[in-house]
Order: C-alpha cells, then structure tokens, then sequence
C-alpha cells in the first residue's frame, strides 16, 4: 500500500516527467561535482544560471511539462543546500527571488502557491544567512560582495518580492497562508539585518511596516466581504420569515402565501390547516436570546440586531502582524546585548505604538467602510485589546532589561499616551457609550496596574502601584510621566 501511494504522489507531482526528470537528475549531478578545491564557483554559479535559465525559457514558451511549482520547489531546495554547504548567501537568494519572480509573473496557475513557496524560501535563504554565516568553501577569482553589501542585496531581493505579491494580496482566495509566508520572511529579514547595519534594521522595519498596511487595506477586504455576504444572507432570510409569520397571523392561507412569496421554501412553512389565523414562534430567534442571556447580555433587541450578533469583521492579517511586531519589540527591549540605558527599550516601545495604532487606525476605518461590527472583548473590540495588551508586555519587558532605571519614566508616558489613544479609539463612533467608557476605563487600570505589580513583585522593575511619590527624583523625565499619569486618572 505504501508503495502504491508512493507512486501515486510521484506521478501527481509531474517528477518523472522527461523535462522534471533531466532537472533532477541535472541537479543531483552538480551537487556530486562540486566540493572545496574543486570546480569553482564561477563554474557553480554559471552552470546552475544556464540550467534553471534553460527550464524557465521553456516553461514561459509552454514547452515544459506546466509545472511551475515544481520547478520552483527543486530551485529552492538546491538553492539552500548548497548555500549551507558554500556559504555565498547574496547569490542563492538572488537566484531563488529571480527564478520564482519569473514563473510567477508568466504561469497560469497556481501563482498564490508560487508566492508562498517564494517567500518560504526566501525566508529560508534569510535564516541560513543569519545563523550560518560563514566563510565561502569554493575558490573564486572574481570580486564577490562582503558581508554588509551582500545584506543590501538580499534586501533588494525581498523587495522585488513584495513588489509583485502586495499588488495582488487582495485578488486571492486564501489570505492567512500568504500574508504568514510574508510576515516570515520579513521576520528574516529583521533578524538578518540587526545583525549588520542600523540602516538595514531600519529598511526592514519599513519594509514590514508598509506590507501589513497593505495587507490589512486589501487583503482583508475579500474576509470583509464574505462577512457582507453573510449579513444579507441572514437578512433576506429573517425578512423572509417575517413575511411569512405577517400573512399566517392576518388569516392568510397557505395557497396565497405562494403567490405572495415566490422564492419562499415551503419546508420552512409550518404545517397546519388553511383557516384560521397561526401565531409563528422562530425557534432560532429563541435559541439566540437564551445565548444572549447566559451571558448577561440585554435582550431589548430587535429581531434583525439578535440575529446579525455573531456576524463580525475580523482583522485576521491585521492581529498577525500585530502579534509579530509585538514579538519583535518585545525580544529587541528586553534583549541585554541591546540594553543601553533604556533608549533601546524606549524607541522600541514607539516602535510597537506607531505600529499598532497606524494599525488598528487602519482595521477601524475597513471595518466602517465595509458597515460591519468587530467582535469585541471584555467591552472594548478585540484589535484594541490585543494591542493594548500588547504594547503593555512591550514596557513590560523594557522596564525587566539591565538598562532600565527607576528614575527614568519615559517609557511609562509613551505607555499611558498609547493606552489613552486606543482607549479613545474603542468608544469613537459607537452608540453605546454607557457600556464603552467603562471597559475602556477598566482596560487601562488592568493594564497599568497588571504591568506595576507583575514588574514589581517578580522583578523589582516598576515602581510600587499604591505608593508612588511623584517627588521622589527631581529629574523631569521622572516626575513628567508620573504627573501627567496622575493627571489623566484624574
């Protein structure tokens, strides 16, 4: 058995095709022929050029086998064995990005997996680089970049990549495992960068900056519109049984509701006699308002306000690099290698706040636009808990690292300035403020509070939440914060 569907997979996946089947074969070859002070790495690079430059002319002419995907998965799998084998990092992501720019810019089908396997691979590439950074193993007689000039060009690489893939996020069925395989490689690309030159951290930071916008402004309009779809689905449903329910309890007959409702199915009518008046009851009606009160909800709602409850916007993409950036900060403050007196860990703290209020700013208006609700947490929606959750284990960390002093505040007013945006953020706009202004209210205390005595009792970090003396140091990033904290619980 295991054999059969071991040959199934193998015919499926095109491999023993006579064009798959030269690559492969091609492939192995060069990896038996190349080994330190043998065939150089000219002879390497130009061999494998004119190989996979042979198969992409031929795929683009459709005198291929029409498989791009596996194409591209043996360029990526060569490409990163030898480059962990012979080092030379900037050449295997070069030619693994310009291998899959070409199949993906000129295959028919298949282009979203293409992406993905791209930015997997250069993701790959990226990580190989960061972790084994090494010495080339082949001798080589022309000039060949140093360590820093051969980071500029991986950079490049990732942005030839997001030049193709953002343009087209929106016009994809699937979202989530794109926008991963992008949030991966730019993760790469952070941690490939941090290693070499503040001007790289900072192109790979906007990097990332700029793909979650779009990713979040495009991409989550095709979920916004499945969730639309949804909402006049269970509309013209409910407008459909109250028509129903109209006519029964009016005397009308079952003959006549026919002529009346032309698209109605008649399993939904309840069966009863043609005289006579009938009192409808819709039992998901019911069904919805026990839910609504086993969690202590109102239940003065309307019919169309009981049934939309469940039908919410959700900012998947946008929550994933949420998540990421939070990560990403959080690691870089609370990092000793990186500890400097608290700088690091404060512009890292702004860092994570532009990051998520730009944002949540941005899931705010898609969510107008599109005339949906987003699902909330605790009274406050659940984008704003996240970051406001987020940005405080930001501090958090910042405030446990070696640089960090007692005297210096400034970390705590960014935090109150953020927490007071995104409080300000969940009540803009909504109608039911007298249950709004309170969840904000107690978020805020939740998460200043949670941040005093966690930083407190386990690493003496943060001053004591009941016992602040704002008079204690006469420095003004001391006492600046911890008034203007004041002020504003006032």
């Amino acid at each position: 058995k295991g054999l059969s569907e071991f040959s199934a997979i193998t015919r499926d996946s095109g491999a023993l095709r006579l064009w798959n089947l030269s690559l492969l074969l091609s492939l192995v070859g060069w990896m038996a022929i190349t080994y330190a002070e043998g065939i150089p790495a000219e002879g390497l690079f130009l061999g494998l050029i004119g190989l996979f430059g042979v198969h992409l002319l031929a795929e683009v002419r459709s005198l291929h086998q029409n498989t791009p995907l596996f194409l591209l998965y043996a360029c990526v799998i060569m490409g990163l064995a030898c480059q962990f084998r012979f080092g030379f990092d900037a050449f295997w992501t070069s030619i693994i990005t310009l291998f899959g720019l070409g199949l993906a810019a000129n295959s028919k089908k298949d282009i979203e997996k293409i992406l993905m396997v791209l930015m997997g691979g250069s993701a790959g590439s990226l990580t190989l680089s960061a972790l084994f950074s090494k010495t080339q193993e082949l001798d080589i007689t022309i000039w060949w970049p140093d360590q820093t000039m051969s980071t500029w060009i991986q950079l490049l690489c990732v942005c030839l990549i997001l030049a193709l893939y953002l343009p087209r996020a929106g016009k994809y069925e699937n979202i989530l495992q794109p926008a991963i395989a992008n949030a991966l490689m730019l993760v790469s690309c952070i941690i490939l960068a941090v290693q070499n030159d503040s001007w790289q951290l900072f192109v790979a930071f906007l990097m990332l900056f700029v793909s979650s916008i779009m990713l979040v402004m495009q991409a989550e309009v095709r979920s916004g519109l499945k969730d639309i779809a949804k909402r006049d689905s269970l509309m013209e449903n409910l407008r459909r049984k109250q028509l129903i329910k109209q006519h029964l309890e009016t005397g009308g007959t079952l003959h006549d509701l026919g002529n009346i409702m032309k698209k109605t199915d008649q399993k939904q009518i309840v069966q009863t006699s043609e005289r006579g008046t009938v009192e409808v009851v819709d039992p998901e009606l019911i069904v919805l308002l026990e839910k609504r009160k086993k969690k202590k909800m109102t239940t003065n709602v309307s019919e169309s306000e009981l049934l939309l409850q469940d039908v919410h916007y959700k900012p998947v993409v946008m929550l994933l690099f949420i998540g990421i950036i939070f990560s990403i900060t959080g690691y870089f403050s609370f990092s000793p290698s990186l500890a400097g007196g608290g700088e690091v860990a404060n512009a890292m703290l702004l860092i994570a706040a532009i990051f998520s209020v730009t944002l949540v700013a941005a899931s705010r208006w898609r969510s107008k636009e599109l005339d949906l609700n987003i699902s909330d947490v605790l009274g406050i929606e659940l984008p704003i808990a996240a970051s406001m959750g987020g940005i405080t284990f930001v501090y958090l960390l910042g405030r446990m690292s070696t640089g960090s002093t007692l005297e210096d505040q400034m970390a705590l007013l960014i935090l109150v300035v953020i927490l007071l945006i995104f409080g300000m953020f969940s009540i803009w706009g909504k109608e039911d403020l007298g249950r709004r202004i309170p969840s904000v209210i107690e978020w805020i205390g939740y998460c200043l509070a949670g941040s005093s005595i966690i930083g407190l009792f386990i690493f003496a970090a943060t001053l004591p939440p009941m016992f602040i003396d704002p008079l204690k140091y006469e420095s003004w990033i001391y006492r600046g914060p911890i008034l203007f904290m004041e002020i504003s619980f006032i």
